[in-house]
């Protein structure tokens, strides 16, 4: 079992590093090694995280009830791009801990979340070759359209976006 509870920004620390645990086992055959680094240091520095949370982006952890240790985290944003769409911006879950319900577990908090907030579309943006595409069709989300995003020094993001109605 897991607990899901939000945090603060002055818990930066806890995000960054389950993001560098992650990482580099989830993205090492689908980016980069030099992308995936410069990646993780653009959005989980310290101050790539604070501002996420100054933008308004939520943040979760999924807690293992009996150890307490963090097992995964996502985030998330109201009202993005348009009233009544939440963002998921992220959401990862420890490699050693996938395909044990935690993904979906925070997936379906932040499902309600972004109900309770009167959302009625839930999305998120997933590189073409992630794997986890599967997943977030059995969700529900279903791809609606492509992006490739200029993140700088040279290197995109060659995402599909994906959506369910709430």
């Amino acid at each position: 079992m897991i607990n899901i509870k939000q945090i603060e920004s002055k818990d930066w620390q806890i995000i960054q590093d389950l993001a560098f645990a992650i990482w580099p086992k989830v993205y090492k055959n689908i980016v980069s090694t030099e992308q995936l680094y410069f990646m993780l240091g653009w959005k989980y520095s310290q101050d790539g995280l604070i501002k996420s949370f100054k933008d308004g982006h939520l943040f979760y952890l999924a807690i293992d009830e009996i150890s307490q240790k963090p097992l995964g985290f996502c985030s998330i944003e109201h009202n993005c791009g348009h009233q009544h769409h939440t963002k998921v911006h992220k959401i990862y879950v420890l490699p050693d801990h996938h395909k044990k319900g935690i993904g979906y577990q925070l997936l379906s908090y932040v499902k309600n979340e972004a109900i309770m907030e009167e959302a009625d579309l839930l999305f998120l943006n997933v590189n073409k070759d992630n794997p986890a595409i599967e997943f977030y069709k059995r969700f529900g989300l279903e791809i609606t359209s492509s992006e490739v995003i200029e993140i700088g020094q040279g290197y995109v993001m060659d995402d599909y976006v994906m959506a369910i109605h709430l």
